[in-house]
């Protein structure tokens, strides 16, 4: 990826109906995202929404894709929330809709936030006694 400084994160617009990410509030751990496009999850079922969005995370972190509480408590949760540091495509969002109705998504709405985590490589080192 690109060589940019340890606190910044560049993003690209693949389209116009791209948004960019938003904090909402200086405090926040997240940044909100927003979906590209158009989708209706069926009831008990899931869809990849694409935000038209590429990010390079900050150096020595990895994207992680997490829930927003307005939708959670709505009965929408996200999965695969873990985005390598190497990924180079568009940012997608597994939406999940837990309930009896259709979900219905649209270009701009906040549809996850994104946590950028520090993380550990961790070398593997047989143990020949029990842990």
């Amino acid at each position: 990826m690109s060589d940019h400084p340890d606190e910044f994160f560049l993003y690209y617009k693949m389209t116009d109906l791209a948004k960019s990410s938003k904090k909402s509030s200086n405090e926040a751990a997240g940044w909100d995202i927003y979906a590209a496009e158009m989708h209706e999850i069926p009831l008990h079922s899931r869809a990849v929404v694409g935000t038209g969005v590429v990010i390079d995370p900050p150096k020595h972190t990895y994207t992680r894709i997490a829930p927003c509480s307005r939708l959670a408590a709505r009965g929408i949760d996200v999965g695969a929330g873990v985005v390598d540091p190497n990924y180079t495509g568009e940012l997608k969002v597994v939406l999940i809709n837990t309930t009896d109705f259709i979900f219905s998504v649209k270009p701009g709405d906040r549809i996850a936030q994104i946590i950028f985590e520090y993380y550990a490589e961790g070398l593997p080192s047989q143990s020949y006694q029990p842990l």
